[in-house]
């Protein structure tokens, strides 16, 4: 990561999801949709 600001806590050992990170991909739907179909 390059300095990206985290939305909403996250503990150790959790999946650090899109969602939870402040950045234009997370804004993108599209791509959201693709990285969660895409699993864990």
């Amino acid at each position: 990561m390059s300095g990206e600001v985290l939305t909403t806590p996250i503990t150790q050992d959790q999946p650090l999801m899109i969602d939870a990170i402040d950045s234009a991909y997370a804004r993108n739907i599209a791509l959201k949709q693709a990285i969660y179909a895409r699993g864990l």
